[in-house]
């Protein structure tokens, strides 16, 4: 990640759009092993939360009129974004937590994620004949 001494900021993404809260009120995330600021998350409210579930009832009907198997590549391609990006999530999440990301049997290295997705994409592609 290299941000040795900047200050990241990861904006909450509604609708496709990233940005701040609607307060426009930031979290500052505290690395433990070092007791200083490396991020900011937005401070989200009731107001992003209704926007965020507004936007996703907005888009349910284009997702639910794609065929199973466009929805299942969709899910594809998500389960090999995380698996490509594990080692950034591990680093990301032991500066929030102070894990540490080389000790044995990290989560995040874990088969569940991808096995969970998979098993979701396969089933959409067997019920793809339903359609």
């Amino acid at each position: 990640m290299s941000t040795e001494g900047a200050i990241v900021d990861f904006p909450q993404v509604i609708d496709g759009h990233p940005g701040p809260a609607a307060s426009g009120e930031w979290l500052d995330s505290v690395d433990p092993a070092t007791g200083m600021v490396w991020a900011r998350v937005p401070a989200s409210a009731a107001t992003d939360v209704d926007a965020a579930v507004a936007a996703a009832q907005g888009a349910f009907p284009a997702w639910w009129g794609l065929p199973a198997l466009a929805r299942a590549a969709h899910l594809r391609r998500i389960a090999e974004v995380l698996s490509d990006t594990t080692h950034l999530l591990a680093e990301i999440e032991t500066r929030d937590n102070g894990r540490c990301n080389i000790c044995g049997g990290d989560p995040l290295r874990r088969p569940a994620p991808r096995s969970a997705a998979t098993a979701i994409v396969t089933k959409c592609e067997e019920r793809e004949g339903d359609r």
